[in-house]
């Protein structure tokens, strides 16, 4: 069996885990996103059937927006880690610092 040098293995620990909080938030806040427009109609039930479907149709817009913004999001961070690069991720690099200890397997 090869031996692993312990910094590449820090490394890797540090991107994985940092992948793993920046998935979790953003699978959570585009379920809330997705959420919004069935919350507003929930909020506001005398809408109109015109104004209930323009609500959702604008979901629908920012759905994609959101959904898209996320995946080029992740895709920049992953390139980065690729290129071998160490970085912080704003929100998400306090989070994995509050929940994991970099000695920790």
């Amino acid at each position: 069996m090869a031996r692993q040098d312990p910094e590449a293995t820090i490394w890797v620990r540090v991107h994985a885990r940092q992948a793993l909080v920046l998935g979790l938030l953003g699978s959570i806040g585009f379920l809330v996103v997705l959420a919004l427009p069935l919350a507003a109609v929930i909020a506001f039930p005398a809408m109109s059937p015109e104004v209930t479907i323009a609500v959702y149709a604008a979901g629908l817009v920012i759905d994609a927006v959101v959904g898209i913004g996320l995946l080029v999001t992740a895709l920049r961070y992953a390139a980065r880690a690729a290129r071998g690069e160490l970085f912080t991720i704003p929100v998400v690099t306090p989070i994995v610092d509050r929940w994991f200890k970099l000695g920790d397997p």
